[in-house]
């Protein structure tokens, strides 16, 4: 793997949540394909129109947004970046706070790597009995 093209990725991805938590629409539409999908946590399907559709109304806002324990892995022109993701905010004015497991597919089109699938699982709470 080309240690560049990590650190390219790495710093791509931050960018990504930086534009999440700065709810601009416009922003994070830069960084996905033109059919990027979310896959949440809940199994359901959510498209990039929809995404940006409740983050231009306001209905969805980030207050944080951050990926530990990143992994990179690089297949030719498709990138896999995984982590823990820790993310809160406000959904149609009820708080959250999220622990998932994300996993965003990039592709490199014209150069340039886009987003493509974003898939999240939510981390279950450790509950001792």
């Amino acid at each position: 793997m080309n240690d560049e093209s990590i650190k390219q990725l790495l710093q791509l991805e931050k960018d990504f949540q930086d534009a999440i938590v700065a709810n601009n629409a416009e922003a994070i539409e830069r960084f996905v394909t033109e059919d990027w999908i979310i896959v949440n946590a809940d199994g359901r399907i959510v498209e990039k129109d929809r995404f940006l559709a409740v983050v231009k109304s306001g209905a969805l806002t980030h207050d944080t947004m951050k990926l530990d324990e990143p992994r990179v892995r690089i297949y030719g022109e498709t990138a896999v970046v995984t982590g823990c993701a820790t993310s809160a905010g406000k959904f149609m004015g009820a708080e959250f706070t999220t622990l998932e497991r994300a996993t965003d597919v990039f592709v490199r089109i014209n150069g340039q790597w886009r987003c493509a699938l974003t898939q999240l699982t939510r981390v279950a709470e450790n509950k001792t009995d």
